[in-house]
């Protein structure tokens, strides 16, 4: 059961029943500095002061900017974020550049799902 759905321009957000909040991009969309900060009041809003993994599946993404980037990984606030990516190659190359760019949360990014879902199930 899908809990309250929060539609930014970008995509939308909500809390799930396995208490996962989960983010989706709208596809085609290139997400700027704008729109992250935007993502990040609604995840807020969300989350109501609580901490929950986050699953965002940025696979319909166009771009997002590097500011983009920089501000969601220093500003959401949860037990792990999982990142759903749309190849196999864009995981590898991602899971790359965040060994050298350490969050105080764990982070990973994932092809599937099923996969993220289960990582984060391990961080409730």
């Amino acid at each position: 059961m899908v809990l309250d759905i929060v539609n930014v321009r970008i995509g939308k957000l909500w809390l799930d029943d396995d208490n996962i909040i989960r983010y989706v991009v709208n596809p085609g969309m290139d997400e700027s500095l704008d729109d992250v900060i935007e993502v990040v009041k609604a995840f807020d809003e969300i989350r109501k002061d609580k901490i929950y993994p986050f699953l965002g599946d940025i696979r319909g993404a166009k771009s997002i900017s590097r500011e983009a980037r920089q501000y969601v990984a220093k500003s959401i606030v949860s037990s792990a974020s999982a990142i759903i990516v749309g190849s196999p190659v864009s995981q590898m190359l991602g899971n790359f550049v965040l060994r050298f760019h350490r969050s105080e949360i764990p982070q990973r990014l994932f092809t599937s799902e099923d996969e993220a879902t289960r990582w984060l199930k391990g961080f409730l």
